[in-house]
């Protein structure tokens, strides 16, 4: 009667201390308990993450996500999320960070995620609207950001926010390449819209 918790808490203390084979041997061995079913696949998840095996955490994690405690299923989500993002399966990241979105707070680099699933799927109006939540600040994912963001605007042949974006993308020194991309599209643009003066 103690053989499952026993498992569960020396799993824990591995995982705790950074022994993450160990801690997924063991939460694997009792991952169908009812005791701990509702748990385990949380740190299961966890620590494919943190090994970076996104692949394995694709096959295990989505089976679960609906057996998740609703504290937790936020993170849970954002952790198949990062998974599908990170193996370029866009589509299918989008409804877990969606999910992660609406249960936690979201932070610049979750939205950017998601605007660039959306930029990746063709739904650039949804990759606009995520991208402007990036693009507040003066760093290299600003850059990134606005230059994508113009890409988008130049899709519904918005020029004049396209022109804006690749101007505020060319300002930021972070890119070398990025900037010089933005800046040239920036002069096309004001020349097809100003005109050559």
């Amino acid at each position: 009667s103690y053989q499952t918790p026993a498992i569960y808490y020396y799993s824990h203390i591995a995982y705790s201390e950074g022994n993450y084979q160990t801690a997924l041997i063991g939460f694997k061995k009792i991952s169908d308990s009812e005791m701990f079913k509702n748990i385990v696949p949380y740190y299961v998840a966890q620590i494919y993450h943190k090994q970076e095996k996104y692949e394995e955490l694709i096959d295990y994690a989505p089976k679960y996500f609906e057996s998740i405690s609703k504290k937790r299923r936020a993170e849970f989500a954002k952790l198949i999320g990062d998974a599908y993002y990170f193996e370029k399966k866009y589509g299918e990241a989008i409804p877990y960070l969606k999910e992660f979105k609406l249960g936690a707070k979201s932070t610049r680099i979750s939205n950017y995620q998601l605007a660039y699933c959306y930029y990746n799927t063709k739904d650039f109006q949804n990759a606009v609207n995520n991208y402007k939540r990036v693009s507040s600040r003066r760093d290299t994912l600003s850059q990134v950001a606005m230059y994508q963001l113009a890409d988008c605007f130049l899709q519904f042949d918005n020029r004049l926010e396209a022109r804006i974006a690749f101007k505020a993308a060319s300002k930021l020194h972070f890119n070398p390449e990025i900037q010089e991309s933005a800046l040239f599209n920036y002069a096309k643009l004001a020349y097809q819209i100003d005109g050559p003066y």
